[in-house]
């Protein structure tokens, strides 16, 4: 025969426990999309930073042929 030993009980979790955590993912979301946006943008301007090198030397190596 089995005894009848009760198993503990799990505490369970306060609405406002449940609230704090939604909103901490919500935040943890946020910061993700953020850092996402800044490193797009910094890719971006990297990107046209390197066009300008590559136009301003393009711009030198015209000047050269013309005096040649």
């Amino acid at each position: 025969m089995r005894s009848s030993m009760k198993l503990p009980l799990r505490p369970s979790l306060s609405r406002s426990a449940i609230s704090q955590i939604l909103a901490l993912i919500v935040l943890i979301g946020m910061l993700v999309y953020q850092q996402w946006q800044i490193l797009y943008l910094k890719t971006g301007f990297e990107s046209a930073a390197n066009l300008e090198t590559v136009n301003a030397i393009t711009q030198r190596i015209n000047g050269v042929d013309d005096r040649l």
